[in-house]
This record gives C-alpha cells, structure tokens and sequence, in this order.
C-alpha cells in the first residue's frame, strides 16, 4: 500500500491536503502563491531557524512575520494562542513549523481568522517535525487553560488546515530521539485505532498499514516513518483515538510531561490490558493486518521502546503513584469520548489499573 518510491512526492487530497515526500517543503510558495497569499505569519518552534530560513526563501516574495515559541510537546497555552493571534493581524495565512505542540497552536490560532474564499478549513500550511504527525490532520485541539490541568477542547472543520506538507528531509536527528518519539507515535494511534468499537474497515486498513512499519523498527527510516505516522493518524481521526492517548494528554496536562513519553510509559500497561479484555477482537485485528498474535505484538513492542529508551515509569517521568485517582478523573472529565470507544477499557477501574501498571513499571 505504500506510495514511498513511486515519485519525489504524493500529494493526497483529504479533509486536508497533504504533500508528502523529501523535497515537499520546496512547493509551499507555489501553492500559496496559487491562493493569492500576500502576507505570512511563520510560526516555528525553538531550534527550528534553519528550517524556517528554508521556508522563507521558498516564499519568494511574500512578506513574512516571523515569531518562534516553545515546542515541548506539551498542550499549547491558550493564553499563547490568544498572543499569537494578535500578530495574526494583517496577514493573510499562517505557516507553522515544529513539533505537535506547534501545530496545535498554529490551527487554534488559523481557526480564528477570517475565512478566505476558496480554502477550506482555517488559512493554515503545516510543516511538521516529528513527532507530531497526527496534528497536522486533525480537527481538534487542547488547550491549557490557566490552571493546573485545566483544559480547553475543541472540534471543528475550521481547525483543518489547508495544507500539510510532510518532508522527512527536514529532518535533523543525529540523536535519533524524533524517530523514537514518531515510533511511539505510531504504535499509539495504530494499536488504538486496531482495539476501537468505533474503526470501519478503512481505519483498520490504514492502521494495519501503519503499524506493520512502525513493528520494523530500528530499520524504519525517517521516510517510511513519516508515511506510516500519516497513516495512523488519518485513521485515529476517523475513529477518535483510544485510552492510552487519552491518559497521555491528561498526564500532560497535569503534569506537564513530553505527551509522547508519557504515551510510551503507558503503551505496553495499556496494551496488556486490552489483550486481556478484548483479545478476540484485538487478534481477529492483527491477523487481518498480517501481524502474528496478541503476544506476538506485544513482546516486539515491548522491544522497540525498550531500545529506544522509551520503555519508562511513570513515577520516573514524576508522576505521584498517589495522584493516580486525580489523573483518572481528569481523563474521565475530558477525553470520556476517546475511552469509551476503547475496548480494553470500560470504566475508571481500567483506567486506574493501567495507570498503577505504568506507574511501577521499571
């Protein structure tokens, strides 16, 4: 099923247009040019300037705001979406460039310009850096809100943007911990999207898809990553996502964490306890996909996080065993709609009982 190879780049009309493949980044001056864009604002993210000098001369002529925030992998604030807003003024679209936390931001704030005619969706070109894949084809974002764990949600077409460019080519990672994030990114929206009562038929062949790469790790190149990354998440948006992703967000939020190592902590708790309440319809799944059994996939997940280092507690990312039952109700409160579809999981006891896993896992 994969379109690697056949050509530079793919371009993949969704909710979201998409262009995929090393080199992409080069054609966002054509396609805003094509929408009549006079004036960009350019958000990128810390450590990003090189990056974001690549954008700008491929702009041309366009005149270019530049502003660069924080990418932790955290809920952006709303507090910085209502700064950056500001400098919305007088321009015609954004252009983001970092990880998640930066794509979030830039659709919440895209989301409350003026609609152009002819784009659908908010005026918003995405260039993510791994991890964060998913949220450059979302239509939902969450927001800190000004206290510990609050939340702000919203869903809305407006919060697709126009285009997503994904260039694995931009791609700095001698260290090699964006892969590994973007490995644990997969392997969540994947496995997820494989143990939800809410995937059709085409989610689960996209999710097959996906995690049949994502089990290759180490030998998954940045490339073949990125392609995989799309196809999860184009999937988890179809069906919304699962428990894991659910209590990694509420994690965030309260306390802060690297959404993706908090997902990591909780994939293999998580995916124990699905294999055990939801083994026939996790299994029928794999075997569909062609990706052996329940234990099968578990041991080589379990292995690729181990490897790269992801495979942690939760009480070594600082997460007080003892705050396990405020995590559940904040999780309950705000993502109930993402659990509830969740096989493995059918009430706060669940959630509890993989948290407390996580949390003694060593």
């Amino acid at each position: 099923m994969s379109l690697l190879g056949m050509s530079r780049y793919v371009r993949i009309h969704l909710p979201v247009e998409v262009l995929l493949g090393a080199g992409a980044l080069s054609l966002i001056g054509p396609e805003l040019s094509s929408l009549e864009v006079g004036r960009v604002l350019l958000v990128y993210g810390e450590g990003l300037g090189y990056v974001a000098e690549r954008v700008v001369e491929s702009l041309g002529g366009m005149c270019v705001r530049r502003v660069e925030v924080e990418d932790l992998c955290l809920p952006p604030r709303a507090g910085d979406v209502e700064e950056v807003a500001r400098l919305l003024r007088g321009c015609d679209f954004v252009v983001a460039v970092g990880s998640g936390e930066v794509m979030d931001l830039a659709r919440a704030v895209a989301a409350r310009a003026e609609p152009r005619e002819g784009v659908a969706g908010g005026p918003a070109a995405l260039i993510p850096i791994a991890p964060g894949i998913d949220r450059a084809v979302s239509r939902r974002v969450a927001l800190r809100g000004g206290d510990r764990g609050a939340v702000v949600r919203m869903s809305s077409p407006r919060l697709y943007p126009r285009l997503a460019i994904l260039d694995p080519a931009l791609v700095d990672d001698s260290g090699g911990s964006r892969l590994a994030m973007l490995c644990a990114e997969i392997l969540v929206n994947s496995l997820e999207v494989l143990a939800s009562s809410a995937a059709d038929n085409f989610s689960l062949l996209l999710a097959g898809e996906a995690l049949r790469a994502a089990l290759r790790a180490p030998r998954l190149s940045i490339a073949e990553a990125y392609w995989a990354a799309l196809c999860a998440a184009l999937a988890c948006t179809r069906c919304g996502g699962g428990a894991c992703s659910a209590l990694a967000r509420s994690l965030s939020a309260l306390y802060e964490l690297n959404y993706y190592l908090a997902a990591a902590a909780l994939l293999v708790p998580w995916l124990e306890h699905v294999i055990e309440a939801a083994r026939d319809r996790l299994g029928r799944a794999l075997a569909r996909a062609g990706l052996g059994s329940c234990e099968e996939v578990l041991g080589r997940v379990r292995e690729i996080l181990e490897r790269a280092g992801l495979l942690g507690s939760l009480t070594a990312l600082g997460v007080r065993s003892g705050e396990v039952d405020v995590v559940v109700e904040h999780a309950w409160t705000y993502e109930r709609s993402s659990i509830e579809a969740d096989l493995g999981v059918s009430d706060k006891y669940s959630l509890r009982e993989i948290l407390l896993a996580a949390a003694g896992r060593v």
